[in-house]
């Protein structure tokens, strides 16, 4: 007698597989669309501070803070956040407490972060979720261009709604 085992299906193996009827609902769980997206995100007048939760930056100005974004519609009722980074194109710093302006690459959070000099560019850090951007002093302003995470990992188990 053999024993059958049960192949548990992620997020992953369900869109790349194809399979009819789960491709269309595992692409919304991930929000594909925001993934496909490339965010340019300007903020200014930001309370100076050294890490920022990319979320939880308002989606509109207001009380001294200048938004503005591009690459995505967000719901206008504040039902949406900005989505969390999966990939940094860009980062600059424009205004600053202590920090340095000047661009910016990404490392994970083992890294350590740091200003630019005359051989090249600072060095910001990224949270393992792709919320939160730290840098090596306080900053009050930025621009980041990104793509988004996934909303879920796409490890994440697939469990088919039944119809």
């Amino acid at each position: 007698m053999t024993a059958t085992q049960t192949r548990i299906q992620d997020l992953r193996q369900v869109i790349n597989d194809h399979l009819p009827g789960s491709v269309e609902p595992a692409l919304a769980e991930v929000n594909l669309g925001n993934m496909l997206s490339t965010i340019k995100l300007v903020v200014t007048g930001l309370t100076a501070a050294a890490a920022f939760v990319i979320p939880n930056i308002p989606q509109t100005s207001g009380s001294g803070v200048t938004v503005t974004w591009n690459g995505i519609n967000l719901n206008p009722d504040g039902s949406d956040v900005i989505p969390a980074v999966g990939e940094v194109v860009t980062l600059r710093v424009t205004n600053v407490g202590t920090a340095a302006v000047g661009p910016r690459v990404v490392t994970d959070v083992g890294g350590t972060p740091g200003a630019p000099g005359a051989n090249g560019p600072g060095i910001a850090t990224i949270s393992d979720d792709g919320t939160t951007i730290t840098f090596e002093g306080t900053v009050t302003g930025f621009i980041l261009t990104y793509q988004p995470r996934s909303t879920l990992p796409l490890t994440t188990e697939y469990r088919q709604s039944a119809p």
